[in-house]
């Protein structure tokens, strides 16, 4: 794989220029993305429940000078970087979504130093353009969630934890990806899987001289940098909660990743979203080896149904929907967006360099770190998505050696890479396009109706209406009915209404609703039935009645 073509040598005399020339394209189809996105519904609009809503809430409490009130329910660095953002540019989703583009563009340079210093410099031009327009990655760039900050933190870790191994492991070089893997740690807590595998490859590395306790040296490093940086939150929820823990959500998410009864592992159970607290978590915990211990054969079936949900090209969602995205977005629907072509692809590269294992040990080790964690808690798109950059660069260790063997009229490397790619097609691949679950739809139509926007939201709820012979979706029907009153379309509104106390007979927010039609159609004797339902379910609630007795005064007037 070094004795390129002239024209490959060529570009290794301008790698400086291609590097930067993908490094602006990569920022260029980011900063485009946004442009198409803006126009979203829930761009600068946040939805009750929702972790960016959380996050966003958080950032502002410590702008105000409140702090994160109580234990840490999850890791607390990225409410502190939306805090400096906010601080510096106001309070600008915009601005957020346009920092974020940058850190996750300095990816593809350090993506291309990784591979620049441990294979060569062409896998490292691969890997870098891969990355660029990778659709993926630019999706979660422009979210208002962590991944894209946690994904920067781990990547720029590996690319200065290589620097300093290549600096014969001298312990001062060490003190970066120290604080680096740190600041990944408050971003979310798992990475520290990675410790251990950063001593592994310490001691493979044959450049660190001198025994072994001398090499373990610049692990013990890293592990003072990363308590030091985590300490102040380790103190912060032992202080509020007892616990030792950054986050305190560690053991209801164990228990909602491997429960008999949880969703596959890859969906948070709704009885399950509102756990905080250390008293809940020790529970948890305990819940969680009980059902181990009850259930061995359903939990690790529950593994073999992650692995394959994370190998899978399916980005399942949560909080946001990448397929939803890709509706809006030209450069989403248009740049490579295929996780298992990357993973087969890298597989093959594994394999091509598995004589020089030692070279891509802390490569190889971030993968299996992501893949851990997800075996641990749950598969959501978002929580594999850190393994990508480091499968990117696998997979460029394939294409670089199936490239280069066909130059020189070897045709068996690119028979093999071309096999793959057909085997994917005809048996693997999913057929057709990937659902837009509901909910998210359910969920610009809720951003719309937060802004006013009534017949955009009313168009969105219709859109999330179940197909013929589906299960009713009782959210878009009660939202839908909400958006006709608004409108004060009484009758679409309370013939909605109607439907959905079919549905279910018991829902208080229903029969008031509904009520308030009626007072609008003039029909008091329904309204008054229905008024009288939701006094009946609220257990005679005060201040609804005071809310009713006001509507009546009201209509009076």
């Amino acid at each position: 794989m070094i004795n390129y073509p002239e024209f490959l040598k060529k570009c290794d005399k301008n790698t400086g220029i291609i590097l930067f020339a993908f490094f602006a394209f990569g920022l260029a189809l980011r900063l485009l993305n946004l442009q198409f996105i803006s126009v979203m519904p829930d761009y600068n609009v946040f939805i009750e429940g929702m972790d960016y809503t959380r996050f966003d809430n958080l950032a502002r409490d410590i702008l105000a000078g409140k702090g994160i009130e109580g234990a840490y329910y999850q890791a607390p660095l990225y409410p502190y970087f939306l805090a400096l953002v906010y601080m510096l540019k106001g309070a600008s989703y915009h601005s957020v979504r346009t920092i974020q583009c940058l850190l996750d563009s300095l990816n593809i340079l350090l993506i291309f130093y990784i591979c620049k210093s441990r294979i060569n410099i062409l896998t490292g031009l691969i890997s870098a353009f891969t990355y660029a327009v990778y659709s993926v990655a630019i999706f979660y760039s422009s979210l208002l969630l962590r991944t894209s900050l946690f994904t920067f933190l781990w990547v720029l870790f590996v690319a200065s934890f290589i620097f300093a191994e290549d600096r014969k492991g001298k312990p001062l070089f060490f003190i970066l990806p120290g604080i680096a893997l740190g600041a990944a740690v408050l971003c979310r807590e798992n990475i520290l899987l990675m410790l251990p595998f950063t001593a592994g490859a310490l001691l493979l590395n044959k450049n660190i001289s001198g025994k072994v306790y001398k090499r373990l040296i610049p692990t013990a490093i890293i592990a003072i940098c990363v308590l030091v940086i985590i300490f102040p939150a380790l103190c912060h929820n032992y202080k509020t909660e007892k616990s030792i823990c950054i986050s305190v959500m560690g053991g209801a998410n164990l228990y909602i990743g491997n429960a008999y009864d949880s969703f596959r592992g890859s969906i948070v159970p709704e009885s399950y979203k509102n756990i905080s607290g250390s008293k809940e978590k020790v529970n948890w915990y305990h819940e969680f080896f009980n059902s181990v211990k009850t259930y061995p054969r359903a939990f690790f079936s529950n593994l073999l149904i992650k692995a394959e949900l994370f190998w899978d090209n399916y980005e399942i969602p949560q909080n946001a929907n990448f397929y939803l995205h890709k509706k809006y977005s030209y450069i989403l629907s248009s740049s490579f967006s295929s996780f298992r072509l990357i993973a087969a692809l890298a597989l093959i590269g594994f394999i091509v360099y598995i004589k020089k294992f030692a070279r891509i040990w802390i490569i190889v080790c971030s993968i299996l770190s992501v893949f851990i964690s997800c075996m641990l808690f749950f598969v959501l798109g978002r929580l594999r998505f850190p393994a990508a950059p480091f499968l990117i660069i696998l997979s460029s260790i394939s294409i670089d050696w199936a490239a280069t063997n066909l130059f020189k009229k070897k045709y068996l490397p690119f028979f093999i890479v071309a096999a793959t790619l057909l085997f994917l097609k005809m048996f693997v691949w999913q057929k057709g396009g990937y659902c837009i679950e509901k909910t998210h739809i359910t969920n610009l139509g809720i951003a719309a109706l937060q802004k006013n926007e009534l017949d955009t939201a009313e168009f969105l709820f219709k859109k999330a209406m179940p197909e013929n012979g589906d299960a009713p979706f009782l959210p878009a029907h009660m939202l839908l009915a909400e958006t006709y009153r608004r409108k004060g379309m009484y009758e679409e509104a309370s013939a909605e209404y109607l439907y959905c106390i079919k549905i279910n007979p018991e829902s208080q927010v229903a029969h008031y609703n509904i009520g308030i039609c009626y007072l609008g159609l003039k029909n008091k004797e329904k309204a008054g039935f229905h008024f009288n339902k939701a006094l009946d379910l609220s257990n005679n609630n005060i201040r609804l009645k005071q809310e009713i007795d006001r509507l009546y005064r009201e209509t009076e007037n």
